[in-house]
């Protein structure tokens, strides 16, 4: 059976395996030290490889030959051993084209600003370039006669389009950010290299302020089909196997994140959706019960409403880093903004509404303390500015997780 490998420094971000495992290629994963590369292509124990960062130039002195395109580009991140000669591609320009495409991002007469030096930042400038950008400038953290600092690029508030093309906002660190975009006031598009997490921190602070904006997921699934097509191992149209791969991909990696007052049904829809999608189901209020062996209503109880919104935030930081489950928080889990973030970075958020006569406050000590139509007031505006969808769940719960389905799948 033939052998393909995805080579980098460290690869616990990589979602390719997967990718290519969905058409049943034979697909593994190697960290190499930057020191054992020679010995790796001297073997050439593959048939066909890609290279992620900080390879994608480097890879390039070992081998036979190089695509016109990806000389031009100065990057290899597929590499073809035909009869052992290593000949070397670049798919990141015809991924990252597909991408933008995809999101209807146009990069024709704007100014366009990408964040990076590397084998990504290198195909983003030539992509801008050859897509009839007004401008395209390259921002390094050190500077250079042709490129800018962070600091400098703050100084061209009339960008219009910015390519984040470094690993700043990728796992396991995705609290990190690159810039502020909201120095940016001619802002019209954002994109991501980044695809894990599904939506970083700079892809929702785009969101927030309405800019078109996605990650990296989809140039993944591009550059992967069109590696897969160099490989020989199919012939014919693209279109429909980068639909197929990243619907697949989004399905198994996107959480499902349930919203919405106490009583609202969370619980209750949530589980019925992740049986009728056979994916693990997650409750917060129950998580913190087998951490803490108390109910929510026992610890507000006993320790007051602070203390359990502290436990809270602990317990959805590491849930919201779950893969392809649905989560049902807690009524007042997204008053509090890192968590919202947290769960919007892995997750599509569903706002479950319920009518207020309806809402069900039994054992619910904040909704008992407080009117209904009080809370009511005060949370729907943070359910709506969070959520990518509202579903009402008015009549049955089999009802409202068909409607999730439907709206999702």
């Amino acid at each position: 059976m033939k052998k393909y490998f995805l080579i980098g420094e460290k690869l616990g971000h990589s979602y390719s395996a997967e990718l290519h495992g969905f058409n049943g290629i034979n697909y593994g994963l190697k960290e190499i030290p930057r020191d054992k590369l020679p010995a790796f292509f001297r073997e050439r124990n593959f048939d066909g490889l890609n290279v992620t960062i900080p390879y994608k130039k480097e890879v390039m002195r070992f081998l036979d030959e190089i695509d016109d395109k990806a000389a031009m580009l100065g990057a290899v991140n597929t590499v073809v051993n035909d009869g052992g000669k290593l000949i070397g591609y670049n798919t990141d320009y015809f991924g990252m084209d597909y991408a933008l495409k995809s999101l209807g991002i146009s990069l024709s007469g704007r100014n366009v600003v990408v964040l990076g030096t590397g084998g990504a930042g290198v195909t983003a400038k030539a992509l801008a370039q050859n897509s009839g950008a007004a401008s395209v400038t390259v921002v390094s953290r050190k500077g250079g006669a042709d490129f800018l600092t962070y600091e400098e690029i703050y100084r061209k508030p009339e960008t219009e389009i910015i390519i984040n093309a470094t690993p700043v906002g990728m796992f396991p660190a995705e609290d990190e950010t690159p810039l502020d975009i909201g120095k940016f006031p001619s802002l019209v598009g954002v994109f991501d290299c980044i695809y894990n997490p599904l939506r970083t921190n700079l892809v929702l602070a785009a969101k927030k302020r309405g800019i078109n904006c996605g990650g990296g997921l989809m140039m993944l699934a591009a550059q992967g089909v069109q590696s897969e097509k160099i490989w020989g191992c199919f012939e014919g149209e693209t279109e429909s196997k980068i639909s197929s791969v990243y619907n697949k991909l989004l399905f198994k990696k996107r959480n499902i994140v349930l919203i919405g007052m106490p009583g609202a049904g969370k619980t209750s829809v949530g589980r019925v959706l992740a049986e009728k999608l056979s994916k693990k189901f997650i409750d917060i209020d129950e998580e913190i019960k087998k951490i803490t062996g108390k109910s929510p209503e026992e610890i507000i109880g006993t320790y007051g409403e602070a203390k359990f919104r502290e436990i809270e935030s602990e317990v959805s930081g590491f849930t919201a880093k779950e893969n392809g489950a649905v989560i049902a928080t807690g009524g007042g889990t997204f008053l509090n903004e890192k968590n919202a973030v947290a769960f919007q970075r892995q997750g599509v958020i569903i706002y479950i509404e319920r009518q207020l006569e309806k809402l069900e406050t039994a054992n619910r000590p904040i909704s008992r303390s407080v009117p209904i139509s009080r809370l009511f007031a005060q949370r729907e505006p943070i359910y709506l500015n969070y959520c990518d969808e509202k579903i009402a769940n008015d009549t049955t719960i089999p009802v409202c997780a068909d409607e999730i389905i439907k709206r999702l799948i």
